[in-house]
């Protein structure tokens, strides 16, 4: 339920200006500390605006102190449109073994804590980049304005980073704090033709990884595909050289929403390429008003995901088919910070998904790996 407006000039018995509503101008923070979700989950009607820009939102709260002790995937499975927002009015504790998600893929996984939040255990989005949604750039703290929740300093994202051309990684995102972005694919394995290049994301999604060439041992097949942008579907895997040619070997897929899928390969079943993986970096906004820890062991994550692997085998198993392997995905742009004091002991990273493998006949086929995201974490924003 919105509170109602109240004139900007009025100002609360604590200090703060009072809330005007969900549709008035105002940082993603700010909508995040005031707006006043019910306990289900639903849609906030007409968005958060954010500086001008609507972000589409669906959102919950938590009352009192909370500790979970299995993996929650919070608010609805409704992929890709909506924004996913949590409040916790209390202490977080997420017990090791335990993760906070999402169950589909969202245009942002933003929680608010207000008080302390320990990781023992995840916080993730992983793979849950948004599909093929239009870029908006996100203010989430105005650091001169009348809304600022996290101090002094201005924070935004502003979009991706370029995927990787022929034989090169995703670029990786910005840290720069008024323009953090989101890692780009990487391209397709090229050791013998053009692997397919890889793509931007946006701010909501790391982007996608072009597909492998394919190849025999006499000579080079179909150049890999490219990925499609704003984290649609990975590239396809190119065919092998033909069906005369020994060992002829399909490109695998690169990863993306879905991955691409495998080339044909022409020895036999064994030899086609394989899948590129499915899943891109999403982007992680999260604060805390009290101390951010993350235990040994914990961690907070939107890492992108692996393309196939370009080491196939062919004769039943007995034979080496390698053909290019698929890029990887970009990792999603992750915010994570708190008003009290910062500690990590674990890991927080934003990494692009990994370079896929290759064989031994064809070392340098290896498909790229994607662009980390933009990452930002520290303490002290209050």
């Amino acid at each position: 339920m919105a509170p109602l407006g109240i004139a900007r000039s009025l100002i609360t018995s604590g200090g703060e200006l009072p809330y005007e509503g969900n549709t008035t101008s105002a940082d993603l923070l700010w909508h995040m500390k005031k707006y006043e979700h019910g306990t289900s989950t639903a849609n906030v009607s007409g968005g958060f605006n954010v500086n001008g820009v609507t972000l589409v939102m669906e959102g919950s709260r938590v009352d009192g102190d909370t500790t979970l002790t299995g993996n929650l995937n919070v608010n609805s499975g409704t992929a890709d449109s909506l924004g996913s927002a949590v409040t916790y009015n209390g202490n977080l504790t997420i017990n090791a073994g335990a993760t906070l998600s999402t169950s589909a893929r969202k245009r942002g996984l933003y929680i608010f804590v207000d008080g302390n939040l320990t990781v023992n255990g995840s916080i993730s989005m992983q793979h849950r980049g948004a599909d093929n949604q239009a870029n908006q750039n996100i203010q989430i703290n105005n650091g001169s304005g009348l809304y600022k929740v996290g101090g002094s300093t201005t924070i935004a994202t502003a979009g991706s980073a370029a995927g990787g051309a022929s034989g090169n990684t995703g670029s990786a995102g910005s840290n720069t704090t008024t323009a953090l972005t989101a890692g780009g694919g990487g391209a397709g394995g090229n050791g013998c033709t053009s692997g397919g290049s890889g793509a931007s994301g946006s701010s909501f999604t790391g982007g996608s990884g072009g597909g492998g060439h394919g190849r025999s041992n006499y000579g080079c097949g179909s150049g890999g595909g490219s990925a499609g942008t704003l984290g649609n579907a990975g590239g396809n895997g190119g065919n092998g050289h033909n069906a005369d040619w020994s060992q002829s070997t399909g490109g695998s897929g690169g990863a993306g929403n879905p991955g691409g899928s495998g080339g044909t390969g022409y020895q036999n079943a064994y030899s086609h390429g394989a899948s590129g993986g499915n899943g891109t970096g999403g982007l992680l906004v999260v604060y805390a008003t009290g101390n951010l820890t993350v235990g040994s062991g914990g961690s907070i994550t939107t890492v992108g995901q692996q393309g196939g692997t370009g080491d196939r085998t062919c004769n039943n198993g007995a034979g080496n088919c390698d053909g290019g392997g698929g890029g990887a995905s970009g990792g999603g742009i992750l915010v994570a910070i708190c008003g009290g004091t910062y500690s990590n002991s674990g890991t927080v990273t934003s990494a692009g998904g990994a370079q896929s493998g290759a064989g031994s006949s064809c070392s340098g086929c290896y498909g790229r790996a994607g662009g980390a995201g933009g990452l930002l974490a520290g303490g002290g924003y209050k």
